[in-house]
């Protein structure tokens, strides 16, 4: 094998590496894009992230109503039971105190 063969062949060698090369660094330019880009991976998963803090927000605020009204409606109950009894009881000393004053 002569030295140009030798060197030929080194060249060919170093031409298919700086292909390789080449075509690597186009596939990692363009997988920094897929991820990186407007409509890559990380932008999608910040649109997702802002569209479910925004649901979010909305249901806290319907659990918070939710809870507020039902205590409203616990103590109005409550204060509706409390009403009835008193006045019952009210009744029942009416009738004790007629029942009473005849003897």
């Amino acid at each position: 094998m002569t030295r140009e063969e030798t060197e030929a062949r080194l060249e060919a060698a170093e031409a298919r590496s700086e292909t390789r090369f080449v075509e690597l660094s186009s596939k990692i330019d363009r997988l920094g894009e897929i991820i990186t880009g407007d409509h890559g991976l990380i932008a999608q998963v910040n649109s997702l992230r802002s569209e479910s803090k925004a649901d979010n927000k909305a249901t806290r605020w319907t659990v918070v109503i939710t809870m507020i009204t039902s205590i409203l409606a616990a103590a109005a109950l409550v204060m509706s039971v409390q009403a009835n009894l008193l006045s019952a009881f009210q009744a029942g000393q009416a009738v004790g105190s007629s029942r009473a004053a005849p003897r």
